[in-house]
């Protein structure tokens, strides 16, 4: 079967080996900076934690994950997946990915669960101001003026631009992938990650950055297709940023909520 070289779906999905172990082809193309971008890695893991649960019922709720060296793009990694827990409503999955010669890579906590309850249902956030997606105009985040792994989507950002020299660290914009041939947790944990730190609206060039930290709690479902990203940062020290990020539908309902800590490499 033959693969868009943009699909999303397809970079996301490992081939499962045995119960516990997968492997997982990383395409040439998908990096950002010396390793693949953040969003494919988690997303590959929690995929791959996903397919080890055989009750439908209990779906992604969250992940907590760290990136802590870059993941070779060109070749497999190999990821394992561990029962932590079954309870009567919740699996805990931790899953590792490692590459020959590296060791592990990179390591996330996967929670899937059942529903509970039907009262506290509530979005206390804010909602954005969305404008109409056909009025934003595609933004050049490909290189060579962005990561390569940004050719695989389209960007309309509306606030906080890369090196614009803003001056406040927030970004807004429109995020979709070129092609996916799924729509489920792994992608949208991708799409997530794919903006920038927003304090690169400070800047005035390019700083390189990377995910050190990554957690998210899934709220609802989204439909296919694009969705509006909000993120600011909250706090920055000594090299190290955290960022809130926030995925919502067209019409302004939260659909995840992502903080992010990076890291500035020089």
């Amino acid at each position: 079967m033959s693969f868009s070289p943009h699909d999303l779906s397809h970079v996301l999905t490992s081939e499962r080996l045995d119960e516990a172990h997968f492997l997982l082809q990383v395409p040439v193309g998908w990096e950002q900076g010396k390793g693949a971008f953040g969003g494919l890695v988690v997303g590959a893991l929690v995929r791959a934690a996903m397919q080890c649960e055989p009750d439908s019922s209990r779906t992604f709720r969250t992940v907590s994950a760290e990136i802590v060296g870059p993941v070779k793009t060109g070749s497999t990694a190999n990821i394992v997946v561990e029962l932590l827990r079954r309870g009567t409503g919740l699996t805990a999955f931790d899953v590792k990915l490692s590459q020959q010669g590296e060791g592990v890579l990179a390591r996330a906590t996967v929670t899937l669960a059942k529903k509970r309850t039907e009262d506290h249902a509530f979005d206390a956030v804010e909602k954005p101001i969305i404008p109409r997606f056909e009025d934003v105009a595609v933004a050049p985040v490909a290189p060579p003026m962005g990561p390569a792994f940004a050719q695989h989507f389209q960007f309309r950002p509306t606030v906080g631009f890369p090196f614009s020299g803003a001056s406040t660290s927030v970004t807004e914009g429109f995020i979709s992938p070129l092609a996916c041939t799924q729509w489920g947790p792994a992608e949208w944990l991708a799409l997530a990650d794919c903006y920038w730190p927003c304090i690169l609206a400070l800047e005035s060039g390019p700083r390189p950055t990377s995910t050190i930290g990554f957690t998210a709690h899934l709220l609802r479902e989204p439909p296919r297709g694009p969705l509006f990203f909000r993120a600011k940062t909250l706090a920055s020290r000594d090299g190290y940023i955290t960022d809130v990020r926030e995925l919502f539908t067209l019409g302004g309902e939260l659909i995840m909520i992502n903080p992010q800590v990076f890291a500035i490499v020089r």
